[in-house]
């Protein structure tokens, strides 16, 4: 049997590592694949060695609500299937900062009907320089309907309202959020 584990909590510095460290330690699984975005832990398929008592484990960490869902070794296959069906896409953006950055770009992809699972922003001071670059990551899920064609027209028509430098569309590879 292999768990699939959801843990969904107030975002703080180790939150992760701790509850890797029970999941590695004290229940003894072995991860095989870990996502983490804010707020949403890891989604961990596992092999524990016996159900009752990792459930009790994990009902102890109380930094965050622990979601569990056993599935056969077969299950496995499909569940990766289905997170690869979805159509998930990254958004990065590098451009000198301006206001409403943020709320533009996700007003732009909320009427697309897109969701926004995963959105880190920083800025950043240029040496030399005054300037500030900001820089943005978002995944993001397309809905079923909608065009490739629809979502970069939009973006397009974002980028050019903005003035925005550098906005590119990605493909998202779940192991590798650095590209």
């Amino acid at each position: 049997r292999m768990l699939i584990l959801t843990a969904i909590g107030t975002n703080r510095p180790g939150l992760f590592n701790d509850l890797l460290d029970i999941c590695t330690q004290e229940v003894g699984a072995n991860l095989e694949a870990t996502r983490t975005v804010p707020c949403i832990l890891p989604q961990v398929p596992c092999i524990p060695p016996q159900e009752e008592e990792v459930n009790r484990t994990l009902e102890a960490f109380t930094d965050a609500k622990i979601i569990t869902e056993w599935i056969s070794r077969d299950e496995v296959h499909d569940f990766k299937e289905l997170n690869m069906a979805r159509r998930v896409m990254r958004v990065v953006m590098h451009t000198p900062d301006a206001s409403n950055l943020v709320l533009n770009l996700t007003s732009c992809l909320g009427a697309l009907n897109i969701d926004v699972t995963s959105l880190t922003s920083d800025v950043e001071d240029l040496e030399f320089s005054r300037l500030q670059m900001f820089m943005l990551d978002a995944i993001i899920v397309l809905p079923a309907k909608l065009s490739m064609a629809d979502l970069v027209h939009s973006l397009n028509k974002f980028k050019q309202e903005m003035n925005v430098q550098k906005l590119e569309l990605k493909q998202y590879d779940s192991n590798s959020i650095t590209d």
